[in-house]
């Protein structure tokens, strides 16, 4: 159990002598140990912030958003846990870790342990933003979600999608429209479709689960684990989630992986075996049978139709 050091509410977090559309240095209390944070008010509802620290005792934050918020959080070095005030499930974000959480009117809390260094890198987007984007026939509805966190990828090399707009020196309007041109890219590349399912849940407890499921697809909890989280045994889940999904737990898992699998593979940089193990096959060739199974192609025939119908 990590005990509090200090809380930061985010009406004062790092903003005094803060200049829109430039680099700049802050660090957090001295008391803390070392700290090295860079923010960058990209434009009016986009920001980005690089934090490197070393904190000499266990250090905890709470920072209120009083708006609709989306972060991505990119892990660099080390790790830290988050949570929503109140709730009991935590996320953990390591080096090489992506997240995504959707913020509403509530109190993101991190913690990060003395003497382990730190570093990440987080993309602030106004949810209104990014809304007027999507069409109401949009398979991408992840932003739907309020206060959800989605791992989207771990073991990633952060900075191969980073290092454009970190090295950006924000010197003119160019290198701004540039900037917010690759926040909204580096965005764009890791939203994944997600079904909008909580007008149609009726039962809050299946709901949960379905949270759970999705918020870190490569490793979820056993079925007796996910029932023990929403108190309940795991053949009254499997039963209840057949009668409100017309499937059992993990065979909508299945599906629900292959969705964003097949998002994924529209990426053509991507490795078919990475997105297999991102997405929670055990092997490539095990993502290939069910892919096909369910689509009629396998990943590697839809990717060049694909490349082939972007000509």
């Amino acid at each position: 159990m990590i005990n509090p050091a200090v809380i930061i509410k985010n009406e004062t977090l790092l903003r005094e002598n803060r200049e829109v559309g430039q680099w700049n240095k802050k660090k957090l209390p001295e008391e803390l140990g070392f700290s090295n944070v860079v923010i960058n008010d990209i434009c009016e509802d986009i920001c980005c912030s690089i934090s490197d620290c070393l904190f000499t005792q266990n250090y905890s934050a709470k920072i209120h958003y009083e708006n609709d918020i989306t972060l991505l959080i990119f892990g660099i070095e080390g790790l830290s846990q988050f949570n929503y005030l109140g709730e009991k499930n935590k996320c953990v974000i390591r080096a090489g870790d992506i997240w995504l959480f959707t913020i509403s009117e509530n109190t993101l809390c991190r913690e990060t342990s003395a003497y382990t260094h730190n570093k990440m890198l987080v993309i602030k987007y106004e949810t209104d933003r990014l809304r007027t984007a999507f069409k109401d026939s949009d398979e991408m509805q992840l932003l739907s979600y309020e206060n959800q966190m989605v791992r989207l990828a771990k073991q990633e090399p952060i900075m191969n999608w980073l290092q454009g707009l970190i090295d950006n020196p924000m010197k003119n309007v160019a290198d701004r429209l540039l900037a917010e041109a690759e926040a909204l890219q580096v965005l764009a590349r890791w939203l994944t479709p997600n079904e909008n399912l909580k007008k149609t849940i009726q039962d809050n407890k299946i709901q949960k689960v379905i949270d759970i499921l999705i918020s870190d697809i490569s490793t979820p909890p056993t079925l007796i684990k996910l029932a023990a989280m929403v108190e309940i045994s795991h053949s009254c889940l499997n039963r209840k989630f057949k009668q409100e999904l017309g499937l059992t737990v993990f065979d909508w898992l299945r599906g629900y992986r292959l969705k964003r699998a097949k998002q994924y593979l529209v990426d053509f940089k991507r490795a078919i075996t990475d997105i297999a193990l991102l997405c929670g096959f055990s092997s490539a060739s095990h993502f290939s049978q069910l892919f096909k199974q369910k689509f009629s192609l396998s990943p590697r025939e839809y990717r060049l139709q694909k490349i082939n119908s972007s000509w």
